[in-house]
């Protein structure tokens, strides 16, 4: 089996981490024009040998003479549709995994789409959230309106707010969803990532029979990123959820409100340092994985793509270019 990671700087770096457990005799080829990101995983790699894999180490993706079976592109948004019609000139991989925000323009995804369509690649997006909180969706039945609330701060409302709608897709059994309130500041923001901007305020969707979601992201100036505690308030009839998310795992405190009972529990969450490898294991053993579909993804994108847009544009950055988002 033959892998590639396009791009290995933050994420691809831990996805590369992950990898390195793989049990199976593997050629994984790792792809970034920046030496320093290759000299990391190099330096890793040293202190951190895996026998049953070949590695190899590359800053061009053209120089690959290998056919690919699984290819990981975790690159910024940008550069991505590029790289995929690069690799459709000269591969035609069996399974392909993305970074979200997914990419910068519109026009993007359905040309994607018709690329991995034509070429009978399966497609999944690295957001997390549904799956990894699967089980608790036993507390919030979907013939009850659910009251889904994440606040926070400096949690990043554009890069990082499909993960959240991802598990509220989850929990309302993937229902059609829609924007209905907007309460965003008209500012840009610069991003941890040069050339990316960030958004702060909330927004209102709501699914097709009534359950809502509310998303909202403050800015806290003294407050390091690294340190945003997230709360997640989801509550029906019969049960009510508080929830913190830490680094480690989310922590939940379940209050049954029809017999006055309340019970904590805690989520594990895994570093993707530490997913990664079950998720390709996965694709080998059984030809799918945990991750949302592309086609779901795509929702979730849509679904706030024109809100973003419109906000960029009336700030007066000329999102012909696409919107900066990552």
């Amino acid at each position: 089996m033959n892998l590639a990671i396009i791009g290995c700087g933050n994420i691809g770096f831990r996805h590369f981490q992950s990898i390195l457990n793989l049990k199976c005799n593997c050629q994984i080829f790792l792809i970034d024009n920046s030496v320093t990101a290759l000299s990391n995983c190099k330096k890793y790699l040293d202190a951190n040998p895996n026998l049953n894999l070949k590695i190899s180490f590359f800053d061009n993706f053209d120089k690959i003479s290998s056919n690919l079976d699984i290819i990981i592109i975790a690159t910024s948004a940008f550069p991505r549709r590029n790289i995929i019609e690069k690799i459709y000139d000269r591969k035609k991989p069996k399974y392909i995994i993305l970074e979200k925000f997914l990419f910068p323009k519109l026009e993007d995804y359905k040309f994607c789409e018709n690329l991995f369509t034509i070429n009978k690649t399966k497609v999944w997006v690295n957001q997390w959230m549904g799956n990894e909180f699967e089980n608790l969706k036993k507390y919030f039945p979907s013939n009850e309106k659910i009251d889904f609330k994440v606040s926070g701060e400096n949690w990043g409302l554009c890069c990082n707010s499909v993960h959240y709608i991802d598990w509220f897709h989850s929990l309302v059994n993937r229902e059609e969803m829609e924007v209905k309130s907007i309460n965003i500041e008209h500012k840009l923001y610069e991003s941890k990532r040069t050339g990316y901007y960030e958004l702060f305020g909330n927004y209102e969707i709501i699914s097709k029979s009534g359950h809502r979601m509310i998303l909202k992201c403050d800015r806290n100036e003294k407050k390091k990123e690294e340190d945003r505690e997230i709360f997640i308030n989801i509550h029906n009839i019969k049960n009510q959820m508080i929830a913190e998310l830490k680094p480690e795992y989310l922590d939940c405190k379940i209050n049954q409100l029809y017999n006055k009972s309340s019970f904590n529990t805690k989520i594990p969450i895994k570093y993707q340092s530490q997913r990664t490898s079950h998720i390709i294991q996965n694709l080998i053993n059984s030809d799918t994985c945990n991750l949302v579909s592309y086609e779901n993804s795509v929702k979730h994108h849509l679904l706030i793509f024109e809100m973003i847009n419109n906000i960029f544009k009336s700030t007066g950055y000329d999102v012909s270019k696409g919107i900066p988002i990552t």
